[in-house]
């Protein structure tokens, strides 16, 4: 593997995130998600889940997919916390693309909240898989070949 997969696939995630986030947008997410949000939190005190304005939900996750994308060139000294977050990103990202395939499939969110089929976010989640997969593969490749410190 070339020094610079790494660095390609941290980019390519970014990128994916950004595909996701648009597709969510498109769809509207919000929609289905806030009301169930609210349903779980009712049902289940403990667990706290945000209500968004649609707004400050698509401008942080724009935010957060722009700092990724200026990570990039970190990620091409491959230090030991930089591969450990590509590790983290990709575990996150690809249990979020299962959970709205699974969702999508069982057509609603636990708790019994129905929506119409498919979820949003649902057709960029294969993509979002995809590169969560080579991000954690490019880290864990990285960190035996002994990365920077």
């Amino acid at each position: 593997m070339s020094e610079q997969q790494f660095a390609r696939a941290w980019g390519v995630m970014a990128w994916a995130i950004l595909i996701h986030v648009l597709d969510e947008a498109y769809n509207n997410f919000l929609v289905v998600y806030n009301p169930a949000a609210m349903a779980l939190t009712e049902r289940y005190p403990w667990l706290p889940l945000p209500v968004f304005q649609f707004e400050y939900w698509l401008g942080g996750l724009l935010a957060a997919v722009f700092i990724l994308m200026a990570l990039t060139p970190v990620a091409r000294r491959e230090s030991m916390a930089i591969l450990l977050a590509g590790q983290a990103l990709a575990l996150l990202a690809a249990v979020n693309g299962l959970v709205h395939i699974a969702t999508t499939i069982a057509g609603r969110f636990p708790g019994g909240f129905e929506f119409a089929r498919p979820l949003p976010g649902f057709w960029s989640s294969p993509i979002l898989i995809a590169a969560s997969v080579w991000l954690w593969r490019t880290a864990a490749v990285a960190k035996r070949s002994g990365p920077a410190v």
